[in-house]
């Protein structure tokens, strides 16, 4: 996972940083903070629309700002935090008009992952490591309020807010999810395991339940009526980072280490791994061969969103369907981990609409969701599930449409950490063969895609090694 300390970027995976004293209380800490409220005069600034085929992006005030954390209200303005401004940001889409608000106190940079929207408080929400606290921001009045929390370097990461306007985050140090009332009081709650467990993302499902993530060890956990339960997902899945939870009480989960994402059913224990595609094409060839998905998010349709830090693009997981469309971002700047824009953060409009923010070039963009798609990918033959022996082999017919369909070229990935398949593709990327090579018995979920340098359109089938 890619994080900012001390204003300096730095690119670690969970679980391979140097350790680091954690101290777990045995029961739950209430602190009644009396919060300090702030207002402050933003700073505006103008921003031309930069429109592609797929995207759209907005320069933030300075090319060095470093956007990152980021959140939609109600009304479809944009919220993001400037991190080497130590300020937050408001953009409205329609006038391209960017206010800038300091943060008060916060001086030579600021690290903020976590942002949400209470849209019936008018309140953003959003974490900060720099001043160790939770702050919200008032639209309307343009008041800051800050919540400190009681311990030092507890680096506060994810956050969200509950049906009851609860406020939920994690303390990714100090082994503690928290949560803000509505009338301020901030409770510390410790999460009962040892280790770096690493607390990132968090969600609240419809029933109240707060799940969250710990890539530290491959759990993800929930908190409910003062009971902790875990989920061991070892071997199942590596440094799970974005969680969200759909209409039907499944679970959504990126895993930061490979480039997978991933469905949990937490009632019937079903686990779905999904890989993304790894094109050649893409600056993640330059980058370790990997996606590094980030953070995610389900809109109405119950379609899964989400960001690609090292592949560079914003997906959407369709899963009624089984498509996985990838809209690779047209900004790539070099900057030591490859050619990419440092899309680190996204989120969800509240009417669906996906937005992003880019560290390296200083931009906040969305996709243009209602662009017709130059690429499809269908497969004529596909029943599912396909039976396959150990070494047995099938082949499968592709149909590539679309002005872009001559431009394109067939990639295949396995959404598990086997490499128990191998494949052959058509020269005319009319028939894909897959062949098990001494395969263990199981269930494989394989993305067969058709990438071009904009886009990637991917269908995923099912393989069952018997």
């Amino acid at each position: 996972m890619l994080f900012i300390r001390a204003n300096y970027l730095r690119s670690y995976p969970p679980g391979m940083r140097n350790s680091v004293k954690v101290a777990i209380a045995a029961a739950v800490i209430l602190i009644l903070i009396g919060s300090l409220s702030y207002y402050v005069l933003g700073t505006t600034y103008t921003a031309k629309p930069e429109v592609s085929q797929y995207t759209t992006e907005y320069q933030a005030i300075k090319a060095t700002s470093e956007p990152n954390a980021i959140a939609v209200d109600s009304q479809g303005n944009v919220f993001f935090t400037l991190m080497n401004d130590s300020s937050l940001a408001e953009l409205n889409p329609s006038t391209g008009k960017i206010q800038q608000f300091p943060i008060p106190g916060v001086k030579g940079g600021t690290t903020s992952w976590g942002m949400t929207v209470d849209n019936t408080r008018g309140l953003v929400w959003f974490t900060e490591e720099t001043s160790n606290s939770i702050w919200s921001f008032n639209i309307s009045t343009h008041k800051f309020t800050r919540y400190e929390l009681p311990s030092e370097n507890a680096f506060p990461f994810g956050i969200a807010v509950g049906q009851n306007g609860d406020v939920w985050f994690t303390e990714f140090f100090d082994n503690n999810i928290g949560e803000i009332t509505p009338s301020g009081n901030l409770t510390q709650i410790p999460i009962p395991l040892s280790g770096l467990l690493e607390a990132s993302s968090i969600t609240v499902d419809q029933t109240g339940k707060v799940w969250f993530t710990l890539p530290g060890i491959d759990f993800i956990g929930s908190y409910y009526d003062g009971e902790f339960a875990f989920k061991n997902l070892t071997g199942l899945a590596e440094l799970p980072v974005g969680i969200a939870v759909d209409s039907q009480g499944n679970l959504w989960l990126t895993q930061h280490g490979p480039s997978f994402i991933a469905e949990y059913n937490p009632t019937t224990d079903y686990f779905e791994s999904i890989s993304t595609s790894i094109p050649t094409v893409a600056s993640v060839a330059e980058i370790d061969q990997t996606t590094l998905p980030y953070f995610d998010y389900v809109d109405q349709n119950g379609d899964v969103w989400f960001n690609e830090h090292y592949g560079n693009a914003m997906a959407e997981f369709i899963p009624s369907n089984n498509t996985l469309i990838e809209y690779y971002i047209p900004t790539k700047i070099g900057h030591g981990v490859g050619n990419i824009s440092g899309m680190l953060t996204s989120t969800l409009s509240p009417s669906g609409q996906p937005w992003y923010t880019e560290l390296f070039a200083g931009k906040v963009g969305t996709i243009n969701t209602q662009a017709p798609l130059d690429l499809g990918l269908s497969l004529s033959n596909y029943t599912q599930p396909i039976s396959l022996s150990p070494n047995g082999s099938v082949s499968i017919k592709l149909n590539i449409t679309g002005s872009a369909a001559s431009q394109a070229t067939v990639e295949e990935n396995v959404g598990n950490f086997t490499t128990g398949f191998e494949y052959s593709v058509s020269p005319s990327n009319q028939l894909i063969t897959i062949s098990g090579n001494s395969t263990a018995p199981g269930v494989y979920f394989v993305t067969i895609s058709a990438v071009t340098t904009s886009l990637s359109y991917s269908q995923i089938i099912e393989l069952e090694v018997q």
